[in-house]
């Protein structure tokens, strides 16, 4: 098992992008981040063929400009 890094960040509509460093072409969306986590780990499987559990996935969040971000992250974790 491995564990992969995802960069979670809000866009100019509100939603979470995700992608994974290291592996290319790895992006996803969700509209909450709690959600963000499990598709990056379902983008991982598509990617790599290797089931990831959404612990697995350790995001580090990009707060930009949006301030909805912060309230989101509050109740996220």
């Amino acid at each position: 098992m491995s564990c992969y890094v995802g960069l979670a960040e809000r866009d100019e509509s509100g939603w979470w992008v995700g992608t994974v460093a290291g592996l290319p072409g790895a992006v996803t969306q969700a509209e909450r981040l709690a959600d963000l986590q499990a598709n990056i780990a379902e983008a991982i499987w598509a990617l790599t063929g290797e089931a990831t559990a959404p612990e697995d996935v350790a995001l580090t969040v990009v707060i930009n400009s949006v301030p909805a971000a912060a309230a989101e992250l509050g109740r996220a974790g």
